[in-house]
């Protein structure tokens, strides 16, 4: 048997798309073959029926060669096209499937599930506060490997990541962690902050911090500690001015870069609300799951998520901790961001010492 997705094209129906995976109909995959050949359903197989990751739903025999096609998450499969070994040709629809996750956001949330809609057709931007959350969430749940997921896997991740490392460890819900990002959002806009992320770029951050950010400390904070010489800070724009001024008189050498979040997220400028803030983490219903081990600031993550809101968030902090707990590393964030994290870290330790 030949494990292959060759037969697996996504294709557009329409201008109404969005780049958390290609799509021919809002919500929904069809999946149609580039291979002319007979195509076998599996026998579970049923227009209705909720498939898992991994379960193979179909092949295609070609030239004495089969091509499987295999479950690529949750899925609802609405339509078979094609007669249960029938000769299918090239470029023709043989299935239509949609993601559970989308059917469970309209049925617990229909707010959350109305962004989202705005989000696939393109007509919410992603620099709003809660669709950038949201988008970001359910990407990382569609491309998370469950599979790899063992008891004493320890978890981390990097600021939000945490929300998708509550639903993967099973310390919180899905509909508890959707309406959580949509009361977090709101809560951002009530504050009305006019402090937005910017990317810091230094020849050394702990001297940048020392010798410029303590001295504009009131107008610009650090957010995120990132590693030697970068991290995220907070400041309304206006304030660029001051910043600048300073770096010069300290001879500092340093870039900025808008990053388009419309929040002062991990900074004291959230501190007014943070009692509300505690009220929302405590409507999270966290029943931390101890048959993993989680690295980040704090051991619980209820006081995690308490910490992250108005204190810099030193991912430097916690590599180095995971570096130090574990040589190998079982990343299975969608884009290997700590693997590759982890692998900068190495290399200056071994360059350093």
């Amino acid at each position: 048997m030949v494990q292959s997705n060759i037969l697996c094209k996504n294709e557009k129906l329409s201008d109404e798309q969005y780049g958390l995976y290609d799509t021919r109909i809002k919500n929904r995959n069809l999946l149609s073959t580039y291979l002319v050949g007979r195509i076998e359903y599996s026998d579970e197989l049923v227009e209705g029926g909720v498939y898992h990751k991994g379960d193979i739903l179909l092949k295609v025999l070609f030239l004495g060669i089969s091509y499987e096609y295999s479950c690529f998450g949750d899925v609802r499969v609405v339509k078979t096209y094609c007669k249960n070994g029938s000769i299918v040709d090239y470029n023709k629809p043989i299935l239509l499937m949609e993601r559970m996750e989308i059917l469970s956001l309209k049925k617990n949330d229909e707010d959350s599930y109305m962004l989202m809609q705005g989000i696939l057709s393109k007509t919410v931007e992603l620099n709003d506060v809660h669709a950038s959350m949201l988008a970001n969430f359910l990407y990382n749940e569609w491309s998370t490997n469950y599979e790899e997921l063992v008891p004493g896997t320890i978890f981390s991740a990097h600021s939000a990541g945490i929300f998708n490392v509550l639903l993967a460890s099973g310390s919180a819900s899905f509909p508890d962690i959707v309406y959580f990002i949509k009361k977090r959002a709101q809560l951002i806009k009530d504050l009305q902050c006019k402090e937005e992320l910017w990317l810091l770029m230094t020849e050394n951050l702990d001297d940048f911090y020392q010798k410029v950010l303590d001295q504009c400390y009131k107008k610009v904070k650090l957010a995120i500690m990132t590693d030697e010489n970068s991290g995220v800070i907070a400041m309304n724009e206006e304030d660029s001015d001051l910043l600048e001024s300073i770096a010069t008189s300290e001879k500092q050498f340093y870039k900025l870069r808008k990053l388009g979040v419309k929040a002062p997220y991990h900074t004291e400028f959230l501190n007014p609300f943070l009692d509300q803030y505690a009220k929302l983490v405590e409507e999270l219903n966290i029943v931390q799951n101890d048959s993993y081990e989680y690295i980040f600031h704090c051991e619980n993550l209820n006081e995690e998520l308490l910490y992250q809101w108005n204190n810099t968030f030193n991912w430097k902090g916690i590599m180095e901790k995971i570096s130090r707990k574990s040589k190998e590393i079982k990343d299975v964030s969608p884009n290997k961001f700590i693997t590759k994290q982890m692998q900068k870290l190495r290399k200056r330790e071994k360059e350093f010492g």
